[in-house]
């Protein structure tokens, strides 16, 4: 999968391809190792350059915001197709699932499981710093579990709903 970001005015080439627990990735042609055990649509744990790390990530309004080691960085997609693009890498490295970017008040579940779902539905609401946010569907497919009710507090990064993207029905 690749994708192109801007970060402070400069355009970086993004390719990810992933093989079980590692990932191949470049940016601008520069090849990178890392070995990534967990990845959810807006987590990953991985380890780059031999040190453990843990990334959170969340798309919106054609930015997406990353935040590691106690900072967020805000890139900006570059070129038409830029979404799917985003959610077709989330999903090459193992996006089946759904998260919040922080802690919250799941306030509404708005799936079943083993409804069909289409890209980009709202799954559930979370309510996180005084704003509702709807986390959407990362690839068409089914739900396979939701791992949280109305009126729970969410924590960052671990899955809510969980799909089995690519098994829907139309």
């Amino acid at each position: 999968m690749e994708i192109e970001l801007i970060f402070r005015g400069e355009t970086f080439r993004v390719q990810v391809e992933r093989a079980k627990e590692t990932i191949e990735a470049r940016i601008n042609e520069r090849a990178i190792d890392v070995r990534a055990p967990r990845v959810l649509a807006n987590e990953s744990v991985f380890e780059a350059n031999g040190a453990r790390r843990t990334a959170y990530f969340v798309r919106r309004d054609g930015r997406i915001h990353v935040h590691l080691d106690g900072r967020v960085f805000e890139f900006e997609e570059a070129g038409a197709g830029g979404e799917d693009a985003f959610r077709g890498a989330a999903h090459a490295i193992g996006g089946d699932s759904v998260s919040s970017l922080m802690p919250g008040l799941l306030v509404k579940v708005l799936v079943e499981v083993g409804e069909t779902v289409e890209r980009g539905r709202p799954l559930v609401i979370v309510e996180a710093m005084k704003m509702e946010t709807p986390l959407l569907s990362p690839g068409a497919g089914r739900v396979k579990k939701i791992h949280y009710s109305a009126g729970q507090l969410v924590q960052a990064g671990k899955p809510i709903v969980e799909l089995d993207v690519g098994e829907e029905d139309a």
